[in-house]
């Protein structure tokens, strides 16, 4: 079993070779021990709370809707953190990145942990038909990334069973808390990387993200024959590398307060809950 799985992974890897996805993954390769630094138990810095509280969010989420034992796709598992989360739960999970060393670092996540899941390299568009049907697919942090998101949604309805659930994460491009720190980051990343050259402030001033609207993200969901149920937002602060205004004790406790209010669209992201019809 596991020498066929190895064979996919170098098979997927092959077919990505040069592929926009790959050097995207190319990009994250640098990045997977910092991804697993921020879920550290003990880790507290202001950029860990960030990813933390965006995982509680979705978890809680899944947690509502899953059934025992559910079948669960993480795309874009970063370093497994979240997957193990699942995996945990008592969830069949599958799950896939593009970056070669966030699958490494995903496999000794759950090693570590004592638990298993189905981990590959690759895109949605990657995944066999037989992961399918799926109770949920579950993202964080990956739509920004995909430049034409409209072929990724329609493989997860396909993927999907009557029912089941898509939950996807986006950066808000409608807050004004976005705007003030996307062009401050810009500003402060391009000075530093002037003076250091490191290539993590380069990758600040040329990101390969973007923001969206939830009108917008509603939109993609629609246009893949999902069913949007609800929109949660989430940090509702500004964050400069670990420093956060207001200080992200605060920020806690604002999600908590204004997630409930008519201000809650002032969260920096926001998870978008979508059902795919029964029939």
């Amino acid at each position: 079993m596991n020498g066929a799985k190895d064979q996919t992974t170098a098979s997927t890897s092959s077919q990505l070779k040069d592929s926009a996805p790959e050097k995207l993954g190319r990009v994250f390769d640098p990045y997977a021990q910092a991804y697993d630094d921020f879920y550290r138990p003990d880790a507290v810095d202001g950029r860990s709370f960030e990813y933390r509280n965006r995982q509680q969010v979705a978890l809680r989420i899944l947690d509502q809707l899953l059934p025992p034992s559910a079948n669960v796709l993480e795309f874009g598992c970063g370093a497994g953190h979240t997957t193990a989360e699942l995996a945990r739960r008592g969830h069949r999970v599958v799950c896939i990145d593009i970056s070669e060393q966030m699958v490494a670092a995903t496999r000794r996540t759950l090693a570590a942990a004592n638990l298993s899941a189905d981990v590959s390299l690759g895109t949605v568009e990657d995944l066999p038909p037989n992961c399918a049907p799926l109770d949920a697919a579950l993202a964080l942090g990956v739509m920004d990334y995909i430049p034409e998101p409209e072929p990724t949604m329609a493989r997860l309805h396909q993927l999907l069973k009557p029912g089941g659930y898509c939950v996807l994460s986006f950066a808000n491009s409608s807050t004004p808390l976005n705007w003030i720190e996307i062009g401050m980051k810009r500003a402060i990343a391009m000075v530093l990387y002037v003076v250091t050259r490191k290539l993590r402030y380069r990758d600040i001033v040329y990101s390969n993200s973007r923001a969206s609207s939830p009108r917008r993200a509603k939109a993609l969901f629609e246009q893949a024959g999902l069913i949007c149920e609800r929109v949660e937002y989430f940090n509702v602060g500004v964050r400069l590398g670990s420093f956060w205004f207001p200080p992200f004790a605060l920020v806690r406790r604002w999600d908590a307060v204004l997630g409930r209010s008519v201000f809650r669209s002032l969260g920096r992201g926001f998870i978008v809950v979508g059902r795919k019809p029964e029939k």
